[in-house]
């Protein structure tokens, strides 16, 4: 299969082995040859604690480059990511747990110092996402092979570890990958499936679509406290020249919120070009359709 989101993964790692890929402000660098060991190191220690191919894992933590590597690494084992903003109350962090039927949690350290591990109990193994040390497992050994992960990595890969070792879990298009939960305004949040082709379908488009984006180049990346807004902006079909991408902005936007709910924006500006540019009355009920 050609369409995959890990495939896609595996490429850029092998591709960009000696390039930065994440960066803490004022704080470490990680090339993607560095994010790929900590991926391996990270499956040992889920493979060692009994965690299997489509569970359920929770990653609950401010941004940092140990989250994003937690992201990737959860994925490319072959399990479901369950990320969980670090603003959550404790009580809504438990429940977003228990309801995903997580097996394993990585916490930062703000956040696990207000958690309770006894409401989380069939969570199978428990780890700081500041350093990735064990705070508890199940299955005592695990402390003992954190301790020596150097060692059971050299076991793993004894001719030292190479970007041709990169090789990750094959999924299908219609595979859980993420389960996403809402901010949960009103009540206790809920859970929104995202299976791998949804990931696979954007990274390619953007990846299509923004050819101003080299590798080696830098991007801030932020998540809102309140979750992730969707903007959606209705245009026409794009068209590409020697110039670049065209296309007409209709000035109608669609706002999608975390919880779901979609407002409309700036339909007095699309009624106002409605008549300023004439619209043909075809394409306007082809807009107000969508």
């Amino acid at each position: 299969m050609n369409n995959r989101f890990l495939g896609l993964i595996e490429r850029s790692i092998q591709e960009h082995w000696d390039l930065p890929a994440f960066s803490d402000y004022n704080g470490q660098t990680y090339h993607f040859k560095d994010v790929a060991r900590r991926i391996e190191k990270l499956h040992i220690l889920l493979e060692h604690a009994g965690i299997k191919k489509g569970d359920k894992v929770a990653i609950v933590g401010r941004n940092s480059s140990n989250w994003a590597i937690s992201f990737f690494g959860i994925l490319a084992y072959g399990a479901v990511a369950v990320p969980i903003l670090h603003e959550f109350k404790p009580d809504n962090i438990h429940h977003i747990v228990n309801h995903s039927e997580a097996k394993a949690v990585l916490a930062g350290s703000n956040n696990w110092e207000n958690m309770n591990e006894s409401k989380m109990p069939d969570v199978k193994l428990f780890m700081l996402l500041d350093n990735f040390s064990i705070i508890n497992s199940k299955n005592k050994e695990i402390r003992t092979i954190r301790d020596r992960i150097n060692e059971y990595f050299g076991k793993k890969y004894p001719r030292s570890f190479k970007k041709e070792d990169v090789k990750y879990h094959v999924e299908k298009p219609d595979e859980l990958a993420i389960l996403n939960y809402t901010s949960g305004t009103t009540s206790f949040s809920k859970g929104v499936m995202i299976p791998y082709r949804s990931l696979w379908s954007n990274t390619q488009f953007a990846y299509d679509r923004l050819p101003f984006i080299h590798p080696g180049d830098n991007i801030v990346c932020m998540l809102r406290p309140t979750g992730i807004t969707y903007y959606c902006n209705l245009s026409s079909p794009y068209v590409k020249d020697s110039e670049g991408v065209k296309y007409i902005d209709y000035d109608l936007d669609v706002k999608v919120f975390p919880s779901g709910d979609k407002i409309i924006l700036d339909r007095d500006e699309f009624e106002f070009n409605q008549v300023d540019y004439q619209y043909p009355e075809k394409l306007v009920q082809i807009v107000e359709k969508e």
